[in-house]
């Protein structure tokens, strides 16, 4: 991939992580759940979203947030 994104098992490659933060080439819950642990988890924010930003500011206000969560929510829930 020259995205760097991993590629997917059926071999495809992915060529933006929007809306997707876990790479899984679907826009789901699990999506969600990822951001959620992301933030659960981190002592330091802007050390922990430094190198996560790209997939997880899916707003892109340079803020991993709920406001990232509802965005997600709301693509799934237009599908």
């Amino acid at each position: 991939c020259t995205s760097d994104f991993p590629i997917l098992d059926n071999g495809d490659c992915i060529f933006s992580c929007m809306a997707d933060p876990n790479l899984d080439g679907e826009i789901n819950i699990l999506d969600i759940v990822e951001i959620v642990n992301l933030i659960i988890e981190c002592d330091y924010p802007f050390e922990c979203f430094e190198n996560n930003i790209e997939c997880m500011d899916i707003n892109q206000d340079s803020i991993i947030d709920i406001l990232d969560i509802l965005y997600i929510l709301n693509n799934i829930l237009r599908d």
